[in-house]
């Protein structure tokens, strides 16, 4: 019996399942069995079709692009005009404000903040007003925070450090 049905001429897996019926995917013409019952990379790779190989190439080609593509954005930020956080220059607040008679806070390189643990530190450089982001540029991230309502502590080893909506308004030192 013929068939016009070009599916029926298609060349199938030969691998025999444990019920005994053969496995029906799709392989290339002269390979015996499919991707996943083949026993080597090589004869994974040739029994694929055509349409298989080509897809398999796009998403591999996909992925590699997408990740390029991730690298190059966090590279190139989206406004030309925004300086890097590498770019920013360091120094402190004067510098970078010449009016500015008395800043009230030092600019200061990622990881090299004032150390928490001397007291001279809290006595000279805590004020109270002060805002999170100046107090976070002095002593660097907190060792844990708690928020309460309104007010928000920092704590710095046995030292706390309490903000209200105004900003510090309480310090205890470290032990």
């Amino acid at each position: 019996m013929i068939t016009d049905n070009p599916e029926s001429f298609r060349p199938t897996c030969q691998y025999k399942k444990s019920n005994g019926e053969l496995c029906r995917r799709t392989v290339e013409t002269g390979e015996g069995l499919c991707w996943q019952h083949a026993k080597s990379w090589r004869h994974r790779w040739k029994s694929l079709t055509r349409n298989q190989s080509i897809l398999f190439i796009t998403s591999v080609l996909g992925v590699v692009l997408t990740g390029m593509g991730l690298v190059w954005s966090l590279e190139h930020p989206a406004n030309g005009n925004q300086p890097r956080l590498r770019d920013v220059e360091v120094g402190t607040i004067a510098e970078a404000h010449k009016t500015t008679d008395n800043p009230t806070a030092v600019v200061s390189r990622p990881g090299q903040h004032l150390d928490w643990h001397d007291k001279g530190n809290w006595r000279r450089h805590l004020k109270v007003g002060m805002s999170k982001s100046e107090v976070r540029q002095l002593f660097g991230e907190p060792e844990k925070i708690n928020v309460y309502s309104d007010l928000e502590n920092w704590y710095y080893g046995s030292g706390n450090i309490e903000f209200d909506g105004q900003g510090l308004n309480y310090w205890s030192e470290p032990d």
